[in-house]
């Protein structure tokens, strides 16, 4: 069962952006080199249309892994209301 309702849900389409964006996902983005500083702008771009939020408290710490961007896009669509 989904400890956080929509938390499985939310990585499904997180992991379906970064395969379009990629060509692959890794959970450790920043170490495995699929994003840089350069990407993270790009991605945060793509996930505010994806799941029309607002990302402005995104940092690329958040990227840091396909868990760690999951949880922030899941909480920043809960706070601002939006059925993720």
């Amino acid at each position: 069962m989904d400890p956080q309702p929509g938390l499985e849900a939310v990585r499904e389409r997180v992991e379906n952006l970064i395969t379009r964006e990629c060509g692959r996902v890794e959970e450790n983005l920043l170490e495995s080199g699929l994003i840089d500083s350069l990407k993270a702008i790009g991605m945060a771009l793509t996930l505010e249309q994806e799941f029309q939020i607002p990302l402005t408290d995104l940092s690329v710490v958040d990227m840091k892994t396909v868990s760690s961007l999951t949880a922030k896009v899941h909480s920043i669509a809960h706070r601002e209301g939006v059925a993720a």
